[in-house]
C-alpha cells in the first residue's frame, strides 16, 4: 500500500515511475516485496508476447512478475522496461537488443541467458543465476548487484565492452548479504567495458576497461594495469576513500607484485628488530604488505596509508615496555563476520624460536613436548609481523604450546603483516579500536 501510494504520489508530481532497483531499494532495507504494486503472476502469461502487450497496457508503471517460466524465451528487441522478475526462470532466455531499463532480476534464473546489446540501465540483480551470461556491449549503466553468495552465480559471465557507468556491486562480508564473487568458479570478463564512476569487488578481467572515478579496494589495484585509466581512481579502504590520478597509479605500479604470489614468511629473527626500543609504539596490518620495500618510503605511500589501513583484514598494535618486553592487541577478519583476537602483555624475546612468547597455562590435554615451554605469541622480523600459526591455536602435537593468546574464527586467520609509519592521533585512535581477549 505503502508503495503504491508512493507511485501514484510520484506520478501526479510528474515524477518518473519507480523502477525496480527504486522500488525494492537496498538489500535487507526492510521493504517487503508484497506490497510491489502491479502483481502479476507469471504462470498466467502465455509466452514473451503477452508480457510485451502488458507492458504495452500499463504504460510506464513498473510490473512485477512473480513466478514465470521463460525459459529459452526470445525477447529480442523487445520494450520491457520497468519490470521486476522474482522467482522467475529465464534460462536460456534472447534479450538481444531489448530495450529494458529499470528491469529487475530477483532469484531469477538466467544461466545461459544472452544479453548482448540490450539496454539494460538501472537493471537490478539479486541473488540471481548469471552463469554462462552473454552481456557483451549491453548497457547497464546506474544498475546494481547484491546478494547471492548461495543462491547467485557469476560463472563466465561476459561483459566485454558493457557500458557499466555508475554501476554498484554491493556486496557484504556476511551469508546475507555477500556477491557470488567470492564462489565464481569461471573468468568474469569486462575487457573493453566502461567502469566509469562504478566500483570493482571481484577479481576479473579488465583488458583495455575504462577507469574514471573508478572505485577499487587496494588489493585490486594490480589487475588495473591491464586497463585504460582516463581519470583519476577511487582507493577505498573502510570508510576511507582516496584520489590518486592516473600518473599516481604509473608510479606505484611497479612495486606491485603479482597478486597470485603468497609473501613468503620471515626467517625467524636471532634478536629484536633495531625499531624495538623501550616506549617504541608499532602498527602492523596486512593491506600494505603487496608493497615492496622502496614505495614503503614514498609520499604517495604514506597519501595512501589511510586507506591501506581501513582496507587490512588483521592489525597488530605492539606497545613496548621500559624492559623491552611488549605488548601486543590484535584482530582479524574473515568471511561471515568470522574473527580473531589478540592480546597479551609482558611477551618476552625467545631466541630458540624467535617469536615472543609468554608463560602457558598448563591443561591436562597438552603433549608431554608442551611442559615448561613458552607459547609462541608474535614474530618481530625487521619490519614484517607474524602471529604464531596464524593465531589458530589448536590443541594438538606440535612442538610448541598454543592456544592461550589468539583465538580465531573458522574462516579467519592473521596473515603476513608490515608495519607502518602511523602519527600519535592514528595510535591513540588504534589503541581505542583495537581489541583483545
Amino acid at each position: 500500500m505503502a508503495l503504491a501510494l508512493l507511485l501514484a504520489a510520484q506520478l501526479a508530481a510528474g515524477a518518473p515511475p519507480l523502477d525496480c532497483q527504486a522500488a525494492l531499494g537496498p538489500l535487507h532495507d526492510g521493504t517487503g516485496e508484497g506490497a510491489l504494486s502491479g502483481q502479476v503472476d507469471g504462470a498466467t502469461l502465455d509466452g514473451p508476447a503477452a508480457l510485451v502487450a502488458l507492458r504495452r497496457t500499463r504504460g510506464d508503471a513498473l510490473i512485477t512478475v512473480k513466478g514465470a517460466r521463460f525459459a529459452r524465451a526470445d525477447f529480442r528487441g523487445a520494450r520491457l522496461h520497468n519490470i521486476c522478475f522474482l522467482d522467475s526462470d529465464l534460462s536460456g532466455s534472447d534479450w538481444r537488443g531489448a530495450q529494458a531499463p529499470g528491469i529487475g532480476f530477483v532469484r531469477t534464473n538466467l544461466a545461459g541467458a544472452n544479453l548482448a546489446g540490450a539496454r539494460l540501465d538501472r537493471i537490478l540483480i539479486r541473488n540471481s543465476d548469471l552463469g554462462d551470461v552473454h552481456a557483451e556491449r549491453a548497457t547497464l549503466a546506474r544498475g546494481r548487484l547484491d546478494g547471492g553468495w548461495f543462491d547467485g552465480r557469476l560463472d563466465d559471465l561476459r561483459l566485454d565492452g558493457a557500458d557499466l557507468t555508475g554501476f554498484r556491486f554491493e556486496c557484504g562480508q556476511m551469508l546475507d548479504d555477500g556477491c557470488p564473487v567470492y564462489t565464481a568458479q569461471g573468468e568474469l570478463s569486462l575487457r573493453g567495458a566502461n567502469l566509469s564512476g562504478a566500483n570493482l569487488f571481484f577479481w576479473a578481467r579488465i583488458e583495455g576497461a575504462t577507469i574514471d572515478r573508478t572505485e577499487v579496494e587496494p588489493t585490486q589495484l594490480p589487475m588495473l594495469r591491464a586497463a585504460r585509466i582516463t581519470g583519476p581512481i577511487l582507493v577505498r579502504g573502510g570508510d576511507t576513500v582516496l584520489e590518486i590520478s592516473a600518473a599516481d597509479y604509473r608510479a606505484l605500479a611497479p612495486h606491485l607484485p603479482d597478486p597470485a604470489r603468497e609473501l613468503p614468511d620471515p626467517a625467524p629473527p636471532r634478536a629484536p628488530p633495531q625499531w624495538l626500543r623501550p616506549g617504541a609504539e608499532a602498527l602492523f596490518v596486512d593491506a600494505p604488505a603487496m608493497f615492496d620495500a622502496a614505495f614503503r618510503e614514498t609520499a604517495l605511500y604514506r597519501r595512501l596509508l589511510p586507506a591501506l589501513i581501513g582496507a587490512s583484514n588483521a592489525r597488530v598494535l605492539v606497545t613496548v615496555g621500559p624492559d623491552g618486553r611488549i605488548d601486543a592487541a590484535g584482530d582479524a577478519y574473515g568471511a561471515n563476520g568470522h574473527s580473531c583476537s589478540l592480546g597479551g602483555e609482558a611477551l618476552s624475546f625467545d631466541p630458540a624460536t624467535g617469536y615472543y612468547s609468554g608463560p602457558h597455562q598448563p591443561s591436562p590435554e597438552d603433549p608431554p613436548a608442551w611442559r615448561g615451554r613458552p607459547e609462541p605469541v608474535l614474530m618481530l622480523a625487521g619490519e614484517t609481523a607474524l602471529v604464531y600459526r596464524a593465531g589458530r591455536g589448536f590443541r594438538d602435537d606440535s612442538e610448541h604450546p598454543v592456544g592461550d593468546y589468539a583465538s580465531c574464527g573458522a574462516r579467519a586467520g592473521f596473515g603476513a603483516m608490515v608495519r607502518v609509519p602511523v602519527g600519535e592521533a592514528e595510535l591513540a585512535r588504534l589503541r581505542e579500536g583495537i581489541g583483545s581477549q
